[in-house]
């Protein structure tokens, strides 16, 4: 609920951790915090993530509030949602932000309730998936799928570029996804999936 892990080394949760209060939480000095369960983050206090220190989430990180992760110190740091990881925004109904320099996917990030912002992060997703379920996401740079798919119905507010062996797919089978942003699409294998099967768009 406050105060500071550091140092060079990681700190592995293979059970439940829970991140809550009105205190700063630092991660600092190159420190590593592995995530394997599940991790509940609330409370409105900031988790600051300094210059080379990083987060691997191989778990579930279940956002369930309004409230920030940002850099310490305008630093460089990183947030790796691993194969294994959820990074789910599921209550709060305002406003997430992952404000660190790098938030990477391999896994599934989920917006499902309010906005799940990128403030400040380049959102580099390589495989996997990033999907709506009822609520939002917002960047502030690119949001680039490299692998894997966007899908799900809801809006992105951030221009898209869908490269490499990603697609965009609206829907988690016939849906509408609202891009707020320029699109890019990047030959030759970057795809867009669309679904076509009568005459109500979404249904």
């Amino acid at each position: 609920s406050g105060g500071a892990m550091t140092g060079s080394g990681t700190t592995n949760t293979n059970g439940a951790l829970s991140i809550s209060g009105a205190n700063t939480k630092d991660l600092t000095g190159l420190h590593v915090l592995h995530t394997s369960g599940t991790t509940t983050w609330t409370g409105s206090g900031q988790v600051r993530v300094g210059t080379g220190a990083s987060i691997i989430n191989d778990g579930t990180w279940n956002a369930q509030g309004n409230f920030p992760m940002v850099a310490l110190g305008g630093g460089s740091a990183t947030f790796n949602n691993a194969a294994a990881g959820l990074f789910v925004k599921s209550a709060g109904g305002g406003e997430t932000t992952v404000s660190i320099t790098s938030f990477t996917n391999a896994g599934t990030v989920e917006a499902q309730n309010g906005t799940l912002g990128f403030a400040a992060s380049n959102y580099t997703q390589t495989a996997g998936i990033t999907k709506f379920t009822g609520g939002v996401i917002s960047s502030g740079t690119n949001v680039n799928i490299q692998g894997g798919s966007l899908a799900g119905s809801g809006a992105v507010y951030a221009p898209v570029v869908v490269s490499g062996t990603g697609a965009l797919a609206p829907g988690l089978s016939a849906g509408t996804l609202d891009i707020q942003g320029n699109y890019t699409q990047q030959a030759p294998s970057g795809a867009f999936n669309v679904e076509i099967g009568g005459l109500s768009p979404g249904a």
